[in-house]
């Protein structure tokens, strides 16, 4: 049974949320965020598998080339610090990212969102914080989210992202007192994050074709096709290849990408995929791109890489995901139907 603290916390939350910019919870899914805040987990636990790599590329790839370019990005960490904005509202480029080494011994989770409000002054539904956080603290135990819900009292919209299996079971509560959203990964990867930041409820202009995670020292095949919509002069191909690791520069990566042509049985090979150091990933971008069967070969000495193809377009599009795992590694493939309004959102866990 839920405490008598819970229940108050939960229900002034949804009092007060419905009456923010005049949304209700039946229309609040319609607003689309245009100031958004990661509130993320540096805590020592963030070292294991790499998982504060993953989560940094995943930000900064989405921050830098998939985000509204009318939008405001920042960072809050759930310790004591101060937030900052890695991109504002005029479009200015990343300007600077997650610190690599400076983990904390437990999370904060009341600490990340409370800085995120400072961050968001005058906040209303357009504002929405996304949380990524591991375990909730043992020597914290008063660090709830109903004691965040009560104390912070949000205005914004807070997307919880669940991370691992030993993630904190009560972060749905955050999401479901402010009309949030919610996801569980208990495997994050560079691509998995990317999926779940897709269904957020911001603008979009770009598709997520498939995704693959790569084994070390092995010749990863990646396929996929466009059709002939893809071929006109408002759609970019991007691939990103990101290997999990921190000094992405002095790593060897070998990749191939070849375009089938389908009419003409001939291959049309092509890649020249530069390594962006400010999101740790190789990235090859091409406008106007052929339709056909592409088909990329990627691998890196001693380190995964984790494989996304976008399509971006001024169209949406609904995106319908396949799952399948092989060798304990999960694949998921998004295929393209007619555009439609809105992204539905889809679980990949």
């Amino acid at each position: 049974m839920a405490s008598a603290a819970r229940l108050a916390a939960l229900a002034f939350a949804a009092i007060f949320l419905n009456s923010v910019a005049g949304h209700s919870k039946e229309n609040w899914d319609n607003v689309l965020a245009d100031r958004i805040v990661f509130a993320v987990d540096t805590s020592a636990s963030m070292r294991m598998d790499d998982l504060h790599t993953k989560m940094r590329q995943a930000i900064s790839v989405w921050t830098k080339y998939l985000s509204p370019p009318s939008s405001s990005i920042g960072i809050s960490q759930l310790k004591l610090k101060e937030g900052f904005w890695m991109k504002n509202m005029s479009g200015s480029s990343l300007k600077s990212m997650l610190p690599d080494e400076e983990f904390s011994k437990s999370a904060c989770l009341f600490c990340g969102i409370g800085e995120a409000a400072k961050m968001l002054q005058d906040a209303n539904a357009k504002d929405l914080v996304v949380l990524l956080m591991e375990e909730r603290a043992d020597d914290m135990p008063h660090d709830t989210a109903q004691f965040t819900i009560q104390s912070v009292q949000p205005k914004f919209r807070i997307f919880s992202i669940a991370l691992t299996e030993k993630s904190d079971p009560d972060l749905d509560e955050l999401s479901n007192a402010t009309h949030g959203g919610s996801d569980f990964v208990p495997n994050p990867t560079f691509s998995r994050l990317l999926m779940t930041f897709a269904s957020l409820p911001v603008a979009k202009n770009y598709s997520i074709i498939t995704a693959k995670e790569c084994e070390k020292d092995a010749s990863c095949p990646v396929e996929f096709e466009l059709d002939e919509t893809a071929e006109n002069p408002q759609s970019v191909l991007q691939v990103f290849m990101c290997p999990t690791t921190k000094s992405n520069s002095s790593i060897k990566l070998e990749y191939d990408l070849m375009n089938v042509q389908l009419d003409e049985g001939d291959s049309v090979r092509t890649l020249d995929a530069e390594l962006d150091l400010e999101t740790g990933c190789w990235v090859y971008q091409q406008n106007n791109p052929l339709a056909g069967i592409w088909q990329l070969k990627v691998g890196a000495e001693n380190n995964t890489v984790s494989v996304v193809v976008f399509l971006l377009s001024e169209d949406y599009h609904k995106l319908n995901c396949y799952v399948t795992r092989e060798s304990g590694i999960v694949h998921v493939e998004a295929h393209i139907e007619p555009p439609v309004e809105n992204l539905d959102r889809f679980d990949v866990s």
